[in-house]
């Protein structure tokens, strides 16, 4: 692979910063009050202050705690 190709590559994938060692917040954050997200289950991500699971469609790793399955019945039956 040309050394070109390997930079557009990870350019175009958003690795870029993650590759050189630029990016290091792997944390997703809540838009609406900006407070860390809990992993629900696979990319659906859940804010402990404004209590809402939702479904996030992330180009990138992240690393959110994981909710336990104690804390998932937790959520569910509160709702």
């Amino acid at each position: 692979m040309d050394i070109n190709d390997m930079i557009s590559y990870l350019a175009a994938t958003d690795q870029l910063d993650e590759f050189l060692g630029l990016k290091h917040d792997n944390i997703a954050n809540c838009p609406e009050c900006n407070s860390e997200l809990l992993v629900y289950d696979n990319s659906f991500l859940y804010c402990p202050n404004c209590k809402k699971i939702e479904e996030y469609k992330l180009n990138r790793k992240i690393d959110n705690k994981k909710l336990s399955l104690e804390q998932k019945l937790n959520i569910i039956n509160n709702n």
